[in-house]
């Protein structure tokens, strides 16, 4: 593991923790960098700054903490019902871990993760609808009018108040939730927890059913996908029982492998970082028994053509009709 890999997991440990008396002591860290994020939402509420108002109906997808919170699942598994629906829906993301597009950029079959994202190429992969990515998302939502989409989902932009947004879904990990409880940089929070009484919808996810009166969105492995050829598919149990390398650059790795040892795999972790770029050589290095990734890695080693390598197909089950309501709610009263 590099030194960036160690450095953020012992910052993840640290901002997940119950809090303690350090926290306390750094926390007025933390209450500058919420008088900022105050005085900005402020200066676009006082109309000080532009906002881009859609002709069609914006659903902003995110989180309010730092790390995986199953948000991109759930996102595709949004965009799926949608289709379903017949709604013609886009999808606008920032781009993670790319040169930071100023101007819309459409994905296509021939996008490379590197140039416009790992996510970004996933979603597309999976979905074939339109997917732009651009730092300035009211740009890539302007653009997904033009090319006649219904419906926009922003997957996160939350806290990015340039558009106007007709639903807020706030995706939280049922588990780790709000960690220390602290913003930035003393916790993850990139938002204060009273953010959450302004969102449409609060959604835990989880790998397991949970009990309470909470929307769940329950993230299921569905079955075996090879990394170089996608159409050829094993089911869950093709493992079971077998050494397995597995291989995960997420926001929230250990959920990845608690989804393997469920499965009753003998999975060797090799956790990476979050969009972590993955070299021929580490590929070579975990290819000496069955390789097992999420689906975002596979987008990235698919270069490689490693030839026993498989990711891990992963689908949200949610309620998507309770979004449905509020996309009619929106409507009637325009």
């Amino acid at each position: 593991m590099s030194f960036q890999d160690r450095f953020a997991e012992s910052l993840e440990t640290f901002w997940y923790q119950k809090p303690r008396w350090y926290h306390w002591l750094l926390s007025p860290l933390s209450g500058l960098y919420r008088l900022v994020m105050a005085l900005r939402s402020c200066c676009y509420r006082m109309g000080l700054f532009k906002v881009h108002h859609s002709s069609v109906p914006v659903v902003v997808v995110g989180n309010i903490t730092v790390g995986g919170t199953g948000k991109t699942p759930f996102v595709m598994g949004l965009v799926e019902y949608l289709l379903k629906q017949g709604h013609r829906p886009g999808i606008v993301l920032r781009g993670y871990g790319t040169s930071n597009h100023d101007e819309p950029l459409r994905i296509s079959e021939s996008s490379l993760p590197s140039e416009v994202g790992d996510e970004a190429c996933m979603i597309y992969r999976r979905l074939k609808v339109p997917v732009l990515v651009c730092r300035k998302r009211a740009l890539a939502i302007a653009e997904c009018e033009k090319a006649g989409c219904t419906v926009i989902v922003s997957d996160d932009g939350l806290a990015h108040y340039a558009f106007s947004r007709s639903i807020d879904i706030i995706c939280a990990d049922a588990y780790r939730q709000w960690g220390s409880g602290f913003c930035l940089p003393v916790g993850p929070l990139r938002e204060p927890k009273s953010r959450l009484k302004k969102a449409s919808l609060l959604v835990f996810t989880s790998n397991e059913p949970l009990v309470g009166d909470v929307s769940v969105s329950l993230t299921k492995p569905v079955c075996l996908v090879n990394v170089a050829n996608p159409s050829e598919t094993k089911p869950l149990s093709f493992f079971k029982g077998v050494t397995v390398n597995a291989v995960a650059g997420i926001g929230h790795s250990e959920r990845f492998f608690a989804m393997l040892e469920v499965l009753g795999y003998n999975a060797k972790h090799w956790n990476f970082r979050d969009h972590h770029q993955y070299s021929k050589l580490e590929c070579i290095s975990f290819s000496d028994c069955p390789v097992v990734m999420t689906e975002k890695d596979a987008v990235k080693c698919s270069a490689y053509e490693l030839k026993n390598a498989w990711y891990l197909r992963i689908e949200a089950e949610f309620d998507y009709s309770l979004i449905e309501r509020l996309l009619e709610d929106c409507c009637t009263n325009v």
